[in-house]
C-alpha cells in the first residue's frame, strides 16, 4: 500500500502532464491555423503531403498521433490515480470523458484524410480548417 504522500506526489504529477497536453492541444492548433492559411495562400501538393500529411497525420510522428496517446497514457494514469485516492463509485463515468477525448481526435484524423489528404484536388481552392471538425 502506497504512503498518502505517494499518493498525493503522484496526482500532482498526473495534473502537470494534464497541463502538459492541454499547452499541446493549443500549440498544435496554432500550428494548424498556420498550415491551413499558408495552404489557403499556396495550395501546392507538395506542401500539403508535408503539413497535412506528415505533420499532423502521420501515424508515427504526427500531432494527431501524438495527442491520440497522450490522451491514453493519461486515462490510464488517471484511472489508477482515481483507485489510489477512492472507491470505484463512477469512475466509468469520469473515464467516458477520457474515450470521448480520444474519439474526438481519432474523428479530426479521419476528416483530415477525407476530406483533405483524399478530397482536395491540386489546382482546386484549398478547403478551410473548418472541414476537420468533427460535426456534434
Amino acid at each position: 500500500m502506497r504512503r498518502s504522500s505517494d499518493a498525493t506526489l503522484g496526482s500532482l504529477l498526473l495534473a502537470a502532464r494534464m497541463f502538459d497536453y492541454l499547452g499541446m492541444k493549443s500549440l498544435y492548433a496554432v500550428e494548424w491555423a498556420d498550415y491551413f492559411r499558408q495552404l489557403k495562400e499556396k495550395p501546392e501538393k507538395q506542401l500539403v503531403t508535408l503539413y497535412i500529411g506528415t505533420q499532423m497525420n502521420s501515424t508515427t510522428y504526427g500531432m494527431l498521433t501524438d495527442l491520440r496517446e497522450m490522451i491514453s497514457d493519461l486515462r490510464e494514469d488517471y484511472r489508477q490515480a482515481w483507485l489510489e485516492e477512492a472507491t470505484p463509485f463512477r469512475l466509468q463515468s469520469a473515464l467516458y470523458r477520457w474515450d470521448t477525448e480520444w474519439n474526438y481526435w481519432t474523428a479530426v484524423q479521419r476528416l483530415v484524410v477525407q476530406e483533405v489528404l483524399h478530397g482536395w484536388k491540386e489546382g482546386e481552392p484549398f478547403p478551410s480548417i473548418d472541414v476537420i471538425r468533427p460535426k456534434r
